[in-house]
């Protein structure tokens, strides 16, 4: 006997939620209290791995981003800098 989809979504949710916490004695758990069949472990093990793999992903994809953006920011105050002497000096007077 096999999760529905819809109980291994359920079950995905929590233990990703464990996980997350850092609550892996409770994730192992929950996971075992659903796997009365060495088949249901695997198939929701292996859910529950291509979920973090692609959270994980997305996470470098956005901290790549980030970094750009970072980047980007960086070289405008590095701009802004190298005007502010500029800036500061004294306006010239012009003699009628």
């Amino acid at each position: 006997m096999s999760l529905t989809l819809e109980q291994l979504d359920h079950l995905e949710i929590q233990i990703l939620e464990l996980l997350e916490a850092e609550e892996y004695e409770q994730a192992e758990k929950l996971l075992d209290s659903f796997t009365y069949l060495r088949e249901t472990k695997i198939e929701a093990y292996c859910h529950i791995i291509n979920k973090l793999n692609a959270r994980a992903q997305w996470r470098r994809d956005e901290a790549q981003r980030l970094r750009s953006r970072a980047d980007i920011d960086q070289n405008q105050s590095d701009w802004l800098k190298g005007k502010t002497p500029y800036l500061l000096r004294e306006p010239r007077h012009q003699n009628p």
